[in-house]
């Protein structure tokens, strides 16, 4: 992401990243249009401050630095749009990082999701699926796909196993440039 002219690069992190900080717009209640601004000026932010960036882990995390610019650019459009009051619980603070945390992580999982199921087996990922996710009893799976209850719990391990590694390696691939795919167990 060094590099923003890198287009795969760029899209991928936007992918990634701009359901986050739109959903955390609207969820401290922002109407849609004025979150799309927020959500574009972040962008804009990063576009400036990315070439430059150097992640210092003992300050914290890439996400925690995009959740203070995105913090940052809310709290000028809230300053801003003031001719309207503006209800006080509506600025975040730093309550606001589990709310973060809780949107990146979901989105985190649905783009790792993505990838993943693109190069599983169909059954592998159905196993998982129905048996971790829609909590579907394995018996049942097992005799639907015609599996074994064993082979069920297998599949669903080894496709779990690279969902982590997937959303562990997410911040790192795009921050890094690597792009599409890197870094993604196949």
């Amino acid at each position: 992401m060094r590099d923003v002219h890198d287009e795969g690069a760029w899209t991928e992190f936007v992918s990634l990243y701009t359901p986050v900080v739109y959903a955390f717009a609207r969820s401290r209640g922002i109407r849609e249009a004025d979150a799309e601004d927020i959500t574009q000026e972040v962008f804009r932010s990063l576009a400036k401050a990315l070439p430059k960036f150097q992640l210092d882990q003992t300050i914290g995390t890439f996400r925690n630095w995009l959740f203070t610019v995105t913090r940052s650019k809310l709290n000028n459009h809230l300053v801003k749009s003031r001719k309207i009051p503006v209800p006080t619980e509506n600025l975040p603070d730093q309550g606001d990082v589990s709310d973060w945390e809780n949107l990146y992580m979901k989105e985190l999982f649905r783009h790792a999701c993505e990838r993943v199921e693109e190069v599983v087996e169909k059954s592998s990922w159905q196993a998982f699926w129905r048996t971790a996710v829609d909590l579907e009893a394995p018996e049942k799976v097992a005799a639907e796909l015609e599996l074994s209850v064993a082979n069920v719990y297998q599949k669903r391990s080894r496709v779990a196993a690279r969902l982590r590694e997937a959303i562990r390696l997410a911040d790192d691939e795009v921050l890094s440039g690597k792009g599409q795919g890197a870094g993604i167990p196949i």
